[in-house]
Protein backbone atom coordinates (compact mmCIF):
# COMPACT_ATOMS: atom_id res chain seq x y z
CA UNK A 1 0.00 0.00 0.00
CA UNK A 2 1.15 3.29 -1.13
CA UNK A 3 1.83 5.88 1.64
CA UNK A 4 -0.36 8.07 0.87
CA UNK A 5 -3.43 5.62 0.37
CA UNK A 6 -1.99 4.80 4.49
CA UNK A 7 -2.26 7.88 5.52
CA UNK A 8 -5.73 8.41 4.04
CA UNK A 9 -7.52 5.13 5.19
CA UNK A 10 -5.57 6.23 8.77
CA UNK A 11 -7.29 9.88 8.31
CA UNK A 12 -10.58 8.35 7.87
CA UNK A 13 -10.29 5.56 10.63
CA UNK A 14 -9.53 8.51 12.77
CA UNK A 15 -12.53 10.79 11.79
CA UNK A 16 -14.91 7.82 12.25
CA UNK A 17 -13.55 6.58 15.43
CA UNK A 18 -13.74 10.11 16.53
CA UNK A 19 -17.50 10.20 15.50
CA UNK A 20 -17.66 6.97 18.07
CA UNK A 21 -16.16 8.40 20.50
CA UNK A 22 -19.24 9.27 22.85
CA UNK A 23 -20.75 6.34 25.08
CA UNK A 24 -24.17 7.59 24.26
CA UNK A 25 -23.93 6.95 20.34
CA UNK A 26 -22.38 3.73 21.36
CA UNK A 27 -25.33 2.63 23.39
CA UNK A 28 -27.90 4.02 20.59
CA UNK A 29 -25.81 1.99 17.91
CA UNK A 30 -25.52 -0.85 19.92
CA UNK A 31 -29.36 -0.74 19.94
CA UNK A 32 -30.27 -1.77 16.22
CA UNK A 33 -26.87 -3.22 15.50
CA UNK A 34 -28.65 -6.30 15.34
CA UNK A 35 -31.09 -4.49 12.35
CA UNK A 36 -33.14 -1.35 11.48
CA UNK A 37 -35.15 -0.85 14.69
CA UNK A 38 -37.82 2.27 15.07
CA UNK A 39 -36.65 5.56 17.02
CA UNK A 40 -39.19 4.63 19.88
CA UNK A 41 -37.76 0.80 20.07
CA UNK A 42 -33.83 2.68 20.58
CA UNK A 43 -35.53 5.28 23.06
CA UNK A 44 -36.78 1.99 24.83
CA UNK A 45 -33.67 -0.07 25.04
CA UNK A 46 -31.15 2.79 25.66
CA UNK A 47 -33.43 5.28 28.46
CA UNK A 48 -32.43 7.93 26.24
CA UNK A 49 -35.65 10.27 24.83
CA UNK A 50 -36.21 10.85 20.91
CA UNK A 51 -34.45 14.32 21.26
CA UNK A 52 -31.31 13.01 22.36
CA UNK A 53 -31.25 10.21 20.22
CA UNK A 54 -31.38 12.62 17.22
CA UNK A 55 -29.19 14.90 18.07
CA UNK A 56 -26.29 11.52 18.80
CA UNK A 57 -27.33 10.26 15.59
CA UNK A 58 -27.16 12.90 13.09
CA UNK A 59 -23.38 13.12 12.84
CA UNK A 60 -23.23 9.48 11.79
CA UNK A 61 -26.57 9.81 9.46
CA UNK A 62 -25.02 12.87 7.63
CA UNK A 63 -21.86 11.33 6.95
CA UNK A 64 -23.64 8.18 5.87
CA UNK A 65 -22.87 5.52 8.30
CA UNK A 66 -26.21 4.87 9.01
CA UNK A 67 -29.47 5.86 7.48
CA UNK A 68 -32.75 6.42 8.50
CA UNK A 69 -36.65 5.48 6.81
CA UNK A 70 -39.43 7.56 7.77
CA UNK A 71 -42.71 5.94 6.88
CA UNK A 72 -46.20 7.15 7.82
CA UNK A 73 -46.21 7.11 11.69
CA UNK A 74 -42.07 6.93 12.78
CA UNK A 75 -38.20 6.86 11.85
CA UNK A 76 -36.05 3.37 12.26
CA UNK A 77 -32.83 3.73 11.96
CA UNK A 78 -29.84 0.75 10.61
CA UNK A 79 -26.67 0.85 10.34
CA UNK A 80 -25.44 1.08 6.62
CA UNK A 81 -21.21 1.17 6.82
CA UNK A 82 -19.76 -2.27 7.32
CA UNK A 83 -17.37 -1.15 9.19
CA UNK A 84 -19.14 0.48 11.84
CA UNK A 85 -20.89 -2.73 12.06
CA UNK A 86 -18.02 -4.61 12.17
CA UNK A 87 -16.93 -2.38 15.29
CA UNK A 88 -20.00 -2.67 16.94
CA UNK A 89 -20.21 -5.92 16.60
CA UNK A 90 -16.88 -6.15 18.40
CA UNK A 91 -17.66 -4.02 21.13
CA UNK A 92 -20.67 -5.87 21.40
CA UNK A 93 -18.50 -9.69 21.76
CA UNK A 94 -15.82 -8.02 24.27
CA UNK A 95 -18.06 -6.55 26.75
CA UNK A 96 -19.30 -8.33 29.73
CA UNK A 97 -22.65 -9.66 29.88
CA UNK A 98 -24.88 -7.62 32.36
CA UNK A 99 -25.73 -9.74 35.65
Amino acid sequence: MAEADMLKDLNEASELLGTLASGEKLRILMAFADGERSLAEIAEATGLSHRQIGRRLTPLRLSGDIVARRDRHSVTFRIRNETVQKLIDLIKSEMSPLS
